[in-house]
């Protein structure tokens, strides 16, 4: 055993998810994390890119026992942003190009004071299709949502992939349907094709309850150019270790 290897976790850090509340310690990205991430630098799969988000975070986080398919998928990504903050401090900054005057720019935001909710569900359950069916609502983890996932045509483009994983979450959302035959649970595949068929003010009744009841790190952020005008945008992830 040697003793200098030690010393490398004093760099770990602790904190509190915001949905399951437990306490999660990781370590911060190295030059060997790096060089792995250099494999997949041009690819654009959005299907990829959640794998590789799991492998990066199965890597760094060193709680025993850790594992990612357990987390809600809001407290996947606050692991990631720590992690970022943890890695190369909590300044990151991006390019922005005023809607208004056409300007670019470098934003810089702290990362550490962006806001975090955490999960408290105000209602559990909806109803849709004229009242005639509830949806019992809840939210899903990370292993989940990999065997919803599997669903998704590898032949489809990036953008259909992107669009099938949201219908994918939304579906996941929907724990059970209570009709007045009883309650039902059906696979993955038929609620995601139940979610695509429904009537677009019930879609917007799902997609209500979401944003009432969603948690974990908020990426939007208020920018202002020079030339005074400002805009809300989801802050950018490209580059984000950078």
């Amino acid at each position: 055993m040697y003793n200098y290897k030690k010393y490398l976790k004093t760099y770990e850090s602790s904190f509190t998810l915001p949905g399951s509340k437990e306490e999660i310690s990781l370590r911060p990205l190295t030059t060997n994390d790096m060089k792995k991430l250099l494999v997949y630098e041009n690819e654009n799969d959005p299907l990829v890119g959640e794998k590789i988000l799991d492998d990066i975070l199965m890597d760094t986080v060193t709680t025993e026992g850790f594992n990612v398919d357990n987390l809600y998928i809001q407290d996947r990504y606050y692991v990631f942003i720590k992690l970022r903050e943890v890695t190369k401090g909590s300044k990151y900054n991006f390019p922005y190009k005023c809607e208004k005057c056409k300007e670019k720019s470098t934003q810089t935001i702290d990362i550490s004071k962006l806001n975090v909710t955490e999960m408290e569900i105000k209602e559990d359950k909806i109803k849709v299709l004229d009242n005639n069916l509830t949806l019992n609502m809840g939210f899903f983890t990370r292993g989940e949502q990999k065997k919803a996932y599997i669903n998704i045509s590898p032949n489809l483009s990036n953008t259909e992939k992107q669009v099938e994983m949201m219908l994918a979450d939304l579906a996941l959302m929907v724990r059970s349907i209570v009709s007045p035959e009883g309650e039902e649970t059906p696979e993955i595949s038929e609620k995601m094709e139940f979610i695509g068929d429904l009537p677009q003010q019930d879609y917007d009744t799902l997609m209500k309850w979401k944003k009432e009841n969603d948690f974990g790190i908020d990426l939007t952020v208020n920018l202002r150019c020079k030339c005074d005008y400002t805009e809300k945008i989801t802050m950018p992830l490209n580059d984000f270790f950078a």
